[in-house]
């Protein structure tokens, strides 16, 4: 078996061996082999037949996925919005949790079915192999990482009598490795097939495709997967909003995304500060939202004395919507008290969170104005600019008093902890936004401005009680609203489900 990466982390491997029933077409009877697939150390090819005897690999022909790899790299390693909103914690699994609840309407049927094949073509290397079973692994960008999903609800490659030893999970590993991996196993297979005469052409041609993606990479084709191919279409919309012509529109993209210098050689770009905005809006984004997004990171103030950096961590979240919350929390945590912050004490008069803490920091608040009611701030922070906090006057939660506080008590998780390619921070926090990286940063928040000995202090110890006025009296203790006041007293065991929902009625 060639083995290409570290089992421990990701690993693929093959080993060429005779078709044995000699049917298929000459390239793929020539490229019929052993495949193995290893993330974070868990054989995806291991099962048990029904024998009960142990299989290692899946024994399929490999040619298709060589050309799957070189044909769908760009897609496959730099988009990572997923083609409907979605609470799903992965690739893999929205590719079932969307048939949950399926549109009454034909048309919109159709559509979502479009968009799921079309989405699976781009990213889900079982759909190299429609006719074969194989571990159906998923592969996105998530920042500077890449999105290592799988699931066995429509196995490919392994025969129907074999039962995967790992039937669903994910990872999140650096995007460079990733890349190498996929790229020298790739290689190695298509200068092994060259030998074969049967297979020597499409060799060739993929050995050709795959040299490309390393020496000739094209960062405009790239940032446009990330940032989302309705793009051109918004660009043009933008143009014609400041009453410009159409044409030279690929000049206006590239200024969009932040390209201004020539290609660099490598199997995987960079995100840009704007490739990472637009990839975390709606794809609906309107004429004004784009340009009032596109004005905003060209104006980020230049600085280079930013107490924020010393507290700041690129953190992948996990990948468990579970234990992504605790994650939150701690870090809301750990930073009061790397801050020398009094646990029960909250962020309000001289400890205040926007007129005090975000200053200190280094961390500019902006409001903005758009047209999108979902969106309710954004953070961005590139190196030796200010990092920016913006909350959105018309969001559907911003817009409050206290919504705000949550709002930029959101933001800041995002700028302290996903930091993405060259260390920038660029997301925009609406229902588009990547779901992990949403729920963690909410539960920062809630930590940040709720800490546990604080609300021990604000209310009586049994929750029985409690009364409207001490609620209300907590809410304005600690500057938050009733939703967030109780969906935190739920979440952290102070009181049941059924209790938080009879508070929220009653106050």
């Amino acid at each position: 078996m060639n083995l290409f990466g570290d089992r421990a982390r990701f690993a693929l491997g093959y080993q060429l061996i005779p078709d044995p029933d000699q049917a298929c077409q000459p390239l793929r009877r020539v490229s019929w082999g052993k495949l193995q697939i290893w993330v974070a150390g868990r054989n995806l090819t291991e099962g048990i037949s029904s024998n009960q005897d142990v299989v290692n690999c899946a024994e399929v022909p490999l040619a298709p996925i060589v050309a799957w790899i070189a044909e769908k790299w760009d897609p496959m390693l730099h988009e990572s919005r997923l083609p409907r909103q979605s609470k799903s914690p992965d690739a893999a699994s929205w590719c079932f949790d969307c048939f949950v609840s399926l549109p009454d309407d034909d048309s919109k049927l159709d559509q979502l079915l479009d968009a799921r094949a079309g989405w699976r073509a781009r990213h889900a290397m079982g759909y190299s192999l429609p006719d074969f079973r194989l571990p159906d692994l998923h592969l996105r960008r998530v920042n500077s990482g890449i999105e290592l999903s799988w699931n066995d609800r429509e196995w490919r490659s392994v025969a129907n009598s074999i039962n995967l030893q790992e039937p669903s999970g994910s990872a999140i590993l650096p995007a460079t490795e990733v890349a190498q991996v996929l790229f020298d196993w790739a290689i190695s297979l298509s200068r092994e097939l060259q030998s074969i005469p049967e297979s020597a052409d499409f060799a060739h041609e993929m050995n050709r495709l795959l040299q490309g993606h390393r020496t000739a990479p094209s960062a405009l084709k790239r940032l446009q997967w990330a940032a989302g191919q309705h793009l051109d279409q918004a660009a043009r919309d933008a143009r014609r909003l400041v009453g410009l012509a159409n044409d030279d529109i690929e000049e206006t993209v590239q200024a969009l995304l932040g390209i201004s210098e020539p290609d660099s050689a490598a199997l995987i770009t960079p995100l840009t500060i704007p490739a990472m905005l637009f990839r975390s809006a709606s794809p609906e984004l309107t004429s004004p939202d784009l340009w009032n997004l596109s004005k905003a990171i060209n104006q980020l103030p230049s600085n280079t004395n930013i107490p924020l950096r010393d507290y700041q961590q690129a953190s992948p979240p996990s990948m468990s919507p579970e234990t992504v919350y605790k994650d939150g929390y701690a870090k809301a945590v750990a930073f009061r008290e790397s801050l020398g912050m009094e646990p029960g004490l909250p962020l309000t008069g001289d400890l205040d969170l926007e007129s005090k803490l975000l200053p200190e920091l280094g961390v500019v608040v902006r409001d903005f104005t758009l047209e999108d009611k979902e969106i309710d701030g954004l953070a961005m922070f590139a190196p030796g600019k200010s990092p920016l906090a913006g909350v959105n006057l018309t969001g559907k939660y911003s817009s409050t008093r206290w919504g705000r506080r949550m709002t930029l008590a959101h933001e800041l998780c995002h700028l302290l902890y996903d930091l993405s390619d060259g260390q920038s921070v660029g997301i925009v926090s609406n229902p588009w936004a990547p779901e992990l990286l949403e729920k963690r940063a909410n539960a920062f928040a809630a930590m940040l401005l709720m800490p546990r000995l604080a609300l021990e202090v604000s209310l009586p110890a049994n929750s029985r009680q409690w009364t409207p006025e001490d609620l209300h009296g907590a809410m304005r203790f600690l500057g938050v609203g009733r939703t967030a006041l109780m969906n935190h007293l739920h979440n952290l065991g102070f009181i049941s489900h059924s209790e938080r929902d009879a508070w929220l009625d009653s106050i």
